[in-house]
């Protein structure tokens, strides 16, 4: 028996947090793990909250080569959005792989990551910063970023 643990860590927004039932597949050059739920005592996927999980598998996957993520509707909860920043996987071996996200995910869907690195430009990280203060109205951030006093002292650099 393969053991493969798993870090989901969800965006620290307003709203970014879910309901919804969060499952998982990996997929490895040599098969497969069956669908598993990610499921915690309380609420697993709340607003900059990182989880750990355990995939169990019958045999090593090999090389991962994507991580399927399924949301699915739990009871009789609304449709609600899930801001899913990364996950990151260790395989029985120790080696991780990290699988980013940093996307809002809509509705009930099925969506697959491919391992890598995420490289986030210093604007997109005021951005990220900004959203997280300004809370949805995110026009105010962008109206600081556009005003003349902002372009005036980037000119003078």
């Amino acid at each position: 028996m393969a053991v493969y643990r798993l870090c989901v860590t969800t965006g620290p927004y307003l709203k970014a947090g879910t309901l919804d039932n969060i499952s998982v597949t990996l997929v490895g050059t040599c098969g497969e793990s069956p669908k598993q739920r990610l499921d915690r005592m309380g609420r697993d996927f709340a607003p900059g909250s990182v989880q750990k999980y355990k995939v169990r598998c019958s045999a090593e996957l090999g090389e991962l080569l994507l991580l399927r993520v399924h949301k699915e509707r739990y009871a009789f909860f609304r449709k609600d959005s899930w801001y899913c920043s990364r996950i990151c996987v260790t395989e029985p071996d120790g080696t991780v792989s990290h699988f980013p996200c940093y996307q809002w995910i809509e509705g009930y869907c099925t969506m697959e990551l491919r391992p890598g690195t995420v490289w986030m430009s210093p604007c997109e990280v005021l951005l990220g910063f900004l959203a997280e203060f300004v809370g949805p109205s995110l026009d105010a951030g962008l109206e600081i970023l556009q005003s003349p006093e902002l372009s005036d002292l980037q000119s003078q650099q």
